[in-house]
């Protein structure tokens, strides 16, 4: 049996992250496509706020993975001075598109903005679904 080292440990742990956010964002999908597709404002409340407290606990799971990874990856690029994340960094600065931590974005401020669209579909969408009940000829004959 191979041992154990921080190596294999920043692999599993990235894996695990990228695993539970796209967990995350298929369950966003899901919500936002169910509550588009109810009839009535409380179904629509309900599968919104239901929504809001899923992907919360969601969030809560990834971001606590994001910070195992981050440590890890600070603990390897201190203490091994013969890896390659130090000239990986040195050459990511080359590209026009530069982000100093893909993994933050992944871990904290997409799952952020998935959450806060929710709070605002959930605020903003009860007059949208109301307006359409009351002028959309599919609603009127039930």
């Amino acid at each position: 049996m191979e041992k154990w080292d921080i190596y294999k440990e920043r692999a599993f742990i990235e894996n695990l992250l990228c695993q539970r956010f796209n967990f995350f964002i298929l369950s966003f999908a899901l919500i936002v496509t169910a509550s588009a597709t109810v009839n009535t404002t409380t179904l629509y409340n309900i599968i919104l706020a239901s929504g809001i407290i899923i992907c919360t606990l969601l969030f809560f799971t990834i971001y606590r993975i994001y910070t195992k990874l981050d440590i890890a990856l600070k603990y390897i690029y201190e203490n091994d001075k013969d890896s390659i994340f130090h000239e990986i960094q040195k050459r990511t600065h080359e590209y026009p598109l530069n982000f100093k931590n893909m993994n933050r974005l992944i871990g904290v401020f997409i799952p952020i903005a998935c959450i806060l669209t929710l709070v605002i579909l959930l605020c903003c969408g009860n007059n949208y679904t109301a307006h359409i009940q009351q002028h959309s000829p599919i609603f009127q004959n039930q």
